[in-house]
């Protein structure tokens, strides 16, 4: 269906539209009303289902008008001016298109439809309006002439700028954050210069005291202070206190301390160093800063622990646009390098490490305030675009936000940040099948859990035969927190992840945590998958196996006693494995193997051989028993006879071991402790 409506509006204010033409004219279910002598359209409905598309030579909306376009409906304006009256409505559910000048004075509703500027020297007078989805023509020069926002919220607002097209945003243009979603410009041209002029940018921050790693969208003239710190300006839900004078000279907010709170990172020292001033020191777009957000300009500094507040930082300046590469990055192997996002817009991290150079492509690393007391690092697996701790941080690095990269091996490293690779439009490029076994293991302070908050730290193992043993990119190394640090540690380095093949029976793995900082904790093992292995959380410290269950959730308390070093040992627990019985014998009751005495101190010892109960008849089985170390050497073995014990007299050293008592029916490997 085509309908062209001819003059709605010229731009001396005559009415000039004579009527509508349709062709072919099935039914036009639009309100045709004449005011103050004027045929104007005020609702256009009906047209979703017909596709229609109308096309008029201006359009003007007075005081009290609504003008509507419906949803799957496109109203286009070839070339005459788009006047909204003060009182007047334009609202735009379809798409509306306009070539010419446009200024608004009135209301624009748009959060359901596009509004399209096409023209060449097009001025925009937008009038402080929040438009959500905004498009400027792959040949349109437009100029903004009043404010136009961008919205926030769920669902926020997309600024895109078609290759070709060029805005000149003119200071007027504005990017909103809030709780719910911060408002993005979307992908332009690789060559950038596609946006032109100041533009402010928001980045909402909620109520936490904690640092934040940040990434400015945009590059600015004037300085951090005049930005970030509202120029000293004390407004509710704006700005921040940035420290670093007793005196509040250099642009600082003084405190009775002058510890600073903002810094910048050396990728080739792998140092954080304080900035100097904030009064002559500029943001730049990608340029990735450490900082201590209180809250909002309103907190009491002269207070020891102020409550904090939710606010929003503002920084006006030109933004980040076009591909741009980051080649300052570490050259040493597995070291890291932070870099930020330099566009106003999430960027897919996949997409960026799958072609940067000499960069590991399976984890990027984010630091999230919401973890622990004051924030921790979270991996990021690349593969699932997910983390094991819970965190919010997926495969989208954020606007504003900064992360930490490794490198693979000696040698230059470099990524490039690349506007196809903005927003969400390769959220499943990157999916790979999950393992055969995976085991999610956090760390909670035991009244966190029992409030449901988040844990301190986590570590992921997971296993799959397309794994191998040794360490190679697909492990994640463990990024080190201010607080408890919890990782799985092989040859001598820390992770976070960890991919390994089927583990070996009676495979050890040891977790090394530091800095415990409370007495109670807690681990939340979630075991899922076909490993067909029982696996053990062993704590070293008091002798105690703890079960854990496959394809559920395993709670697991312990007690940290600062005082004991043995309490607090990093290597406190280890992880054990051990295969699982399969011969397929239901019903039975295994009476348990007896080693004795366990933990031993001498060369003698005894073990019980295995009785198994089917069907209520109690089977006394002979059984083969070998005496396995952490290595997997096996240092005793010999038969045990049905029902019978054997007395062992072996010299073994102190640590652990698995004795691994194989019947008929039944296979069991109770572990053994030499102290």
């Amino acid at each position: 269906m085509f309908f062209r409506l001819k003059h709605l509006y010229s731009p001396k204010n005559q009415p000039l539209m004579a009527g509508y033409e349709a062709s072919p004219v099935k039914t036009f279910c639009g309100k045709m009303l004449t005011m103050n002598g004027m045929l104007r359209i005020l609702m256009l409905l009906g047209m979703a289902a017909m596709g229609a598309e109308l096309k008029a030579q201006a359009l003007y909306v007075g005081s009290g008008e609504n003008f509507y376009i419906s949803s799957n409906t496109q109203l286009y304006i070839a070339s005459g001016e788009t006047q909204i009256a003060s009182g007047g409505t334009l609202t735009v559910n379809g798409t509306y298109s306009t070539k010419g000048d446009f200024t608004n004075s009135g209301s624009i509703a748009s959060s359901a439809g596009v509004i399209e500027f096409l023209g060449t020297s097009q001025n925009v007078s937008a009038g402080g309006a929040s438009l959500k989805t905004v498009t400027i023509g792959s040949t349109a020069s437009v100029t903004l002439t009043s404010a136009l926002n961008i919205p926030g919220g769920t669902g926020s607002g997309t600024l895109t700028v078609s290759s070709g097209g060029t805005l000149n945003a003119n200071g007027y243009l504005t990017l909103k954050s809030d709780a719910s979603g911060t408002g993005r410009i979307g992908e332009g041209s690789a060559s950038g210069n596609y946006l032109t002029g100041n533009v402010v940018v928001e980045r909402y921050i909620p109520a936490r005291r904690a640092f934040r790693i940040l990434s400015p969208s945009v590059t600015t003239t004037s300085s951090i202070y005049a930005n970030w710190q509202e120029n000293g300006a004390t407004n509710s839900g704006l700005g921040t206190h940035i420290t670093g004078s007793s005196s509040g000279s250099n642009g600082f907010d003084a405190t009775s301390s002058g510890n600073p709170s903002l810094f910048t990172h050396n990728n080739s020292t792998l140092t954080w160093t304080a900035v100097a001033n904030t009064n002559a020191t500029t943001l730049t777009a990608g340029s990735p800063l450490r900082l201590l957000v209180r809250g909002d300009r309103t907190v009491d500094l002269t207070k020891s622990a102020p409550t904090p507040t939710v606010t929003v930082l503002r920084a006006t300046g030109t933004v980040g646009q076009g591909d741009i590469t980051v080649s300052n990055l570490n050259q040493t192997a597995d070291a890291f390098s932070i870099v930020g996002n330099p566009y106003p817009s999430s960027v897919n991290m996949a997409s960026v490490l799958a072609a940067a150079t000499n960069v590991n492509s399976n984890y990027y690393y984010v630091w999230d305030p919401n973890m622990n007391t004051r924030g921790a690092y979270v991996t990021v697996s690349l593969s699932t675009g997910s983390n094991s701790v819970g965190s919010a941080a997926n495969e989208y690095l954020q606007a504003g936000q900064a992360c930490f990269v490794k490198t693979v091996s000696a040698g230059s490293a470099s990524l490039t940040f690349k506007e196809s690779y903005k927003g969400s439009s390769n959220t499943n490029t990157f999916k790979t099948l999950p393992p055969l076994s995976s085991l999610n293991l956090r760390l909670y302070q035991s009244d966190s859990l029992a409030k449901g908050k988040m844990p301190v730290d986590a570590v992921l193992l997971a296993m799959d035969p397309g794994y191998n043993m040794s360490i190679d990119q697909s492990d994640a190394l463990k990024a080190a927190n201010q607080d408890e640090n919890f990782a799985i540690e092989t040859d001598g380095k820390l992770f976070s992840v960890q991919c390994l093949s089927i583990p070996a029976d009676s495979q050890v793995l040891d977790i090394n945590i530091q800095r415990y900082r409370d007495t109670k904790y807690t681990f939340k093992a979630d075991f899922s998958g076909d490993l067909g292995m029982d696996v053990f959380l062993f704590d070293q410290f008091k002798k105690q196996y703890h079960a854990i269950k496959a394809n559920d959730i395993t709670l697991i308390s312990m007690d940290v006693v600062a005082a004991d070093t043995n309490s607090t040992a990093k290597n406190r627990f280890q992880l054990v494995f051990r295969t699982a019985n399969s011969n397929g014998v239901e019903n039975r009751d295994k009476v348990a193997t007896v080693v004795s005495p366990n933990p031993i101190r001498s060369n003698d010892w005894m073990v019980q051989g295995l009785r198994v109960s089917m069907a209520g008849t109690l089977l006394l089985e002979s059984s083969n028993y070998k005496v396995v170390n952490q290595l997997g050497r096996v240092v005793s073995a010999g038969n045990i006879q049905a029902g019978g014990r054997i007395r062992i007299q072996e010299n073994l050293a102190a640590g652990l071991y698995f004795v691994q008592i194989q019947g008929v029916h039944l296979t069991t490997i109770p572990v053994l402790v030499v102290e």
